[in-house]
């Protein structure tokens, strides 16, 4: 019986049944699975670390496992990271841009001195700069006209920022 690790997957052949995979989650959690000759698949799920309890346990056939395997491997959906971010702060925060006008008092003067964050409490994620962005611009960064700003913060907060760079 050869045993073998594979992408810390544990591989063990059944002669005559099939292969066994067996994955530990990273909380502790063991996910097993049988895959036989016939292509079936038998799932077993564990939450016991100390292998005490019985695991839960379903059946897949070859085109059911498949199906899921798409799903769990990103075919149907895979959230972009804004998508991830946007429900992860739900109706508090948003990301919004706001764009420097070029009469805008804000031109020339840096984020350090506008002190955007303790002056409106939004965080500046990126100045878009015609075809050019800078992600995580630095305090020195001195806004031009036609910046956009990529802002992240609340409702009342983005509008204290827009009257800032107003100003």
């Amino acid at each position: 019986m050869e045993v073998r690790a594979l992408s810390e997957i544990l591989e063990t052949d059944l002669p005559g049944v099939g292969k066994k995979f067996t994955l530990a989650t990273i909380e502790g959690e063991t996910v097993t699975v049988i895959v036989h000759t016939s292509g079936r698949r038998d799932v077993y799920f564990s939450a016991d670390e100390d292998g005490d309890e019985e695991p839960a346990m379903f059946k897949l056939t070859d085109e059911e496992a498949r199906r899921l395997s798409a799903v769990l491997g990103d075919t149907f959906y895979k959230p972009t990271p804004m998508e991830a971010l946007r429900s992860a702060m739900a109706s508090k925060m948003m990301i919004e841009m706001v764009q420097v006008m070029k009469d805008a008092v804000a031109v020339g003067r840096s984020l350090q001195e506008l002190d955007i964050r303790r002056e409106t409490g939004v965080s500046v994620l990126a100045v878009q700069r015609g075809d050019k962005g800078i992600a995580n611009p630095p305090a020195s960064t001195r806004l031009e006209a036609n910046d956009v700003l990529i802002v992240m913060g609340g409702t009342d907060e983005v509008k204290k920022l827009e009257k800032l760079i107003k100003k």
